[in-house]
């Protein structure tokens, strides 16, 4: 559908393999008779740490991540930042992906987070924005002798932003029909619809993207977009799939890579749990903490770095101290595994997510009696080694690690608003 920039090659996608194969025993190589869906590629590296495994999911899906972050950053160092950052979070967190998790979906939302965060680290992606289609507005008629070239240029930079915010399945179909350039009838097989449903989704999909690209200053039609998206079919340098397997099963990946990794799993960490944080706090927040409650149906709140002015006023704590003098406390309980001290650290009923299955703590009794499955060393280790630097405030509370735990205001006894675990999350 898409042509291929000069200097890059296109990567197959989902279901196409290109890894080397020949048996998966004797040689080390994949056999994709045995294993050919994404998630059987990811739990053969789970749980057996098959490399030929992590590097064919990295050859299938490298092409659409590069893409992405190439559309967002505009800068190729950057995008091969990003990609190895996806896949280094990959790697870490691929035991905790669920398999009703399109892998390409996942993926693609980590690099648009990762491609995000570089671009504001560097105060520019807005700026860029603001005067690029403040100058630059596109014209539903593009001059003749660039066309599609121009539509593309123009619409890339806010294009991955736009798909971010359409329902889940649109932006599944159209990653599928025009990044993963399968044919309806693929995209209806992957969607578990007909291939009839399909074209009526894919053109459903399309209408609202037109409506937010509108939004971002980028009028466009139909008969000019569906041409334009077929430039967003996967693409990336020669090598780029060798080299981010290499670095990330050799670790050796860039400091830049790594760093943005764990940032980007905190951001997924959050928009998995903001649901499930917003919807339990109703049934034990009371009297000053009551207003978190009532904040279910407000836009998602911003998440970010608390520590860069120590402000965790948006989780409800006016005062910083409160939240640091709070998580001393908890490292000391939690050094010397005291799990009746913690047990006090915690707001009861508490919510505990393990690999996907949520169920709630009644009291202290029930959580000492289970401390060892309920605060694990994955969730211990979070803790003992959380600065400041790693806390991230929103109106739901504070979150520590990767959403390994979370904090907001309780009333105690006394009437005093004091910081208390919320909830937990064990991979």
């Amino acid at each position: 559908m898409g042509t291929p920039k000069p200097g890059v090659g296109l990567i197959p996608g989902p279901g196409k393999t290109s890894f080397p194969v020949s048996g998966n025993r004797a040689d080390g190589q994949l056999n994709p008779e045995r294993v050919s869906t994404d998630h059987q590629l990811l739990r053969a590296y789970v749980d057996g740490r098959d490399e030929a495994a992590f590097a064919e999911l990295v050859q299938r899906h490298a092409g659409v991540v590069y893409a992405s972050a190439m559309r967002q950053t505009c800068d190729p160092s950057k995008a091969e930042d990003v990609v190895q950052a996806v896949f280094i979070l990959l790697s870490r967190k691929g035991a905790s992906l669920s398999e009703s998790v399109p892998l390409g979906a996942w993926l693609f939302r980590a690099a648009s987070y990762a491609a995000k965060d570089l671009m504001k680290a560097e105060r520019r992606r807005v700026q860029r924005d603001q005067i690029a289609y403040s100058m630059n507005p596109i014209d539903k008629t593009p001059p003749a002798d660039r066309g599609d070239e121009d539509l593309w240029e123009r619409i890339s930079p806010v294009l991955d932003d736009c798909l971010s915010r359409m329902p889940e399945s649109d932006r599944r179909a159209i990653l599928l029909r025009f990044f993963e350039e399968k044919s309806l009838a693929e995209v209806g097989s992957a969607l578990g619809i007909a291939e009839d449903a399909a074209r009526k989704r894919v053109s459903r999909a399309i209408t609202r993207l037109r409506e937010l690209l509108s939004r971002r200053g980028a009028e466009i039609g139909e008969a000019d977009l569906v041409p334009v998206l077929g430039r967003a079919a996967a693409f990336a340098p020669a090598g780029l799939a060798a080299a981010t397997v290499a670095a990330v099963l050799g670790s050796t990946p860039k400091a830049s890579a790594a760093a943005l990794s764990v940032t980007v799993g905190r951001q997924l960490a959050w928009a998995q749990w903001r649901w499930w944080v917003a919807a339990g706090s109703a049934a034990v927040v009371g009297g000053t903490t009551a207003h978190l409650a009532t904040r279910d149906s407000a836009p998602a709140a911003v998440v970010r770095p608390a520590a860069d002015s120590d402000d965790y006023s948006v989780a409800g704590f006016p005062k910083a101290a409160q939240v640091h003098d709070f998580i001393q406390e908890l490292q000391a309980r939690t050094s010397v595994r005291d799990a009746a001290g913690v047990a006090r650290l915690i707001g009861f009923p508490l919510r505990v997510n393990r690999s996907g299955q949520p169920t709630q703590i009644a009291d202290a009794a029930e959580f000492t009696a289970a401390f060892d499955t309920l605060f694990p060393q994955s969730v211990a280790g979070m803790v003992l080694k959380c600065p400041r630097s790693r806390l991230f405030a929103s109106s739901q509370g504070v979150m520590i690690g990767t959403g390994e735990v979370w904090i907001a205001p309780r009333e105690a006894a006394d009437g005093r608003t004091v910081p208390r675990i919320i909830a937990i999350n064990i991979e």
